[in-house]
């Protein structure tokens, strides 16, 4: 039974990387000034899954244009075009997956 549970959770942080696929998003940048980059701290992050996870979903917002996730550091670090999207929505996508985010000194 100890054994069968070892496995499951060996496998479960897997589990994104098969199911879910790199999306990269096409960049068209009108204005450098237009990016901006932000560092979230991110709790509830466990496994390379979970890196995959976020990257994954806040990849989808229109204006995202590249995210760096890390479960050993707890951050996120998301560059995205401001006339396309804010960090408000970065943070609701974020949120929507379970994740908590905690206030830092960059906001």
């Amino acid at each position: 039974m100890v054994a069968v549970f070892v496995v499951i959770m060996t496998l479960a942080s897997y589990y994104p990387q098969i199911f879910h696929q790199t999306n990269g998003n096409e960049i068209v940048i009108v204005n450098q000034t237009d990016i901006q980059s932000v560092k979230l701290n991110i709790e509830g992050m466990v496994c390379q899954g979970c890196e995959t996870n976020i990257n994954n979903s806040v990849n989808k917002i229109d204006g995202v244009i590249q995210v760096k996730s890390s479960y050993e550091k707890g951050t996120s670090v998301i560059e995205f075009d401001v006339t396309k999207t804010n960090v408000d929505d970065i943070k609701k996508v974020i949120l929507s997956k379970g994740y908590v985010i905690n206030k830092n000194k960059n906001e």
